[in-house]
């Protein structure tokens, strides 16, 4: 067995076990009831990207029974 093949076996091992427990930890009342999500969207209104960004968000506000708020802001070429 090569040294590399044992580092990476024990960087695997220790990435279980450790990484277990942040399942248990992770928030598990996402969204929130009562909260707007706020999809912002880097490019003009009108475009393929809103309208794409618009069904997403119709999407996620009928799975997760939040509203999704849908904020297009154009400019800097894409880089806010």
């Amino acid at each position: 067995m090569k040294r590399r093949d044992v580092i990476l076996g024990l960087g695997a091992a220790s990435t279980t076990l450790l990484g277990a427990p942040w399942l248990t930890w992770a928030q598990t009342d996402f969204p929130r009831t009562g909260s707007t999500i706020k999809y912002v969207v880097p490019f003009a209104a009108g475009g393929l990207t809103d309208v794409m960004a618009r069904i997403v968000g119709q999407k996620l506000s009928e799975n997760w029974k939040v509203p999704v708020v849908i904020d297009n802001r154009s400019g800097g070429n894409g880089q806010n």
